[in-house]
């Protein structure tokens, strides 16, 4: 994603089950910066995790790619209206046989979704750490959490 600007502004969406931009990423043309993807449950493939929806932005595309599914999968807890099953239930030709992946997620308690949003910005922090990613921005019903916090190299506002 070369750019000369001095920002570039990317929509989002805050759900993988709509289709509208919910959010705007104001990116610092010098931050390095060149790569977003965006994962959770409901996108392409089968997850492991509750995400509604997670980007994340790093020095690559595909570094982003990886970077998302990993934080996606790790935004979990236990909760009784979370179904799961083998992820061969739910795609034959699955390459992650054998793997336990999320089927429906009902009404969370709050608590736990405190829970799982930490869990997702514990592996945030620690992609950050590596350098892996340059940050990361986690929806999961209606909350939203940023890695890092104050960033100097990008800015999130909801779009009204």
């Amino acid at each position: 994603m070369p750019h000369n600007r001095e920002y570039m502004r990317i929509g989002i969406i805050s759900d993988l089950s709509g289709n509208k931009p919910t959010h705007v990423i104001r990116i610092k043309g010098s931050s390095g910066i060149h790569g977003v993807a965006t994962s959770g449950f409901g996108g392409r493939s089968l997850t492991k995790g509750i995400a509604s929806a997670v980007t994340v932005l790093a020095a690559a595309g595909s570094l982003a790619d990886a970077a998302a599914t990993s934080i996606a999968n790790a935004i979990y807890c236990e909760d009784a209206s979370i179904e799961r099953c083998m992820a061969e239930e739910l795609d034959y030709d699955t390459d992650i046989r054998g793997a336990v992946v999320t089927k429906n997620i009902g009404d969370i308690k709050q608590e736990n979704i405190e829970i799982a949003v930490r869990n997702g910005l514990k592996r945030a922090k620690a992609l950050f750490e590596k350098k892996v990613i340059l940050g990361a921005v986690i929806f999961l019903k209606g909350h939203m959490a940023v890695y890092p916090e104050n960033s100097a190299d990008f800015t999130i506002s909801a779009i009204y």
